[in-house]
């Protein structure tokens, strides 16, 4: 993904969440229906190689593409540079529900973020948003995670496509 869809993608990702997010129903106000993926991580067992990650891939691309038609163009050009952006490696997670009670249902339970925050996804990584009001909570969840399969995006090293961003001034 080159940086003017990350841009992009980054944009539309803000517009959706930013007046949905509901702080005292943080774990259902960013898991819309109208975005719901075709495939939710429940287990350990559903991501078990790198052959289960193309119908991973699909559903974000799906959920993105469909997140973009529903808002029509409008002003998703400009980014408010609020809330963090988050990286969640999808192969690492041990299920342990750590991340869930630390943010209070904002990270579920396999350490994945909601699904309305979805930027994109590379490789193993999940991309997403986080609302400034949930900045606090999700860093106790990175500090509390034991596998190290989530972190912000400024904080992640040796990654290709972060440095990429990184270069492209769209990394906070």
């Amino acid at each position: 993904m080159d940086a003017d869809a990350f841009r992009s993608n980054l944009a539309a990702t803000i517009a959706w969440c930013r007046p949905r997010f509901d702080n005292d129903r943080r774990k259902s106000s960013l898991r819309s229906d109208d975005l719901k993926p075709s495939i939710i991580i429940t287990s350990s067992d559903d991501i078990t190689s790198s052959d289960d990650l193309p119908p991973v891939h699909r559903a974000v691309n799906s959920l993105v593409d469909r997140r973009a038609s529903l808002l029509g163009r409008g002003d998703i050009d400009n980014i408010e540079r609020d809330g963090r952006l988050f990286g969640f490696y999808v192969r690492q997670t041990l299920f342990d529900g750590v991340s869930e009670m630390e943010t209070k249902g904002f990270i579920d339970e396999t350490n994945t973020p909601p699904w309305d925050s979805w930027v994109c996804m590379v490789g193993e990584l999940l991309v997403s948003w986080v609302p400034p009001a949930m900045v606090e909570d999700v860093q106790l969840a990175i500090v509390c995670n034991a596998e190290e399969c989530i972190a912000w995006l400024s904080d992640i090293a040796d990654d290709p496509f972060v440095e990429d961003l990184r270069q492209n001034q769209l990394v906070w």
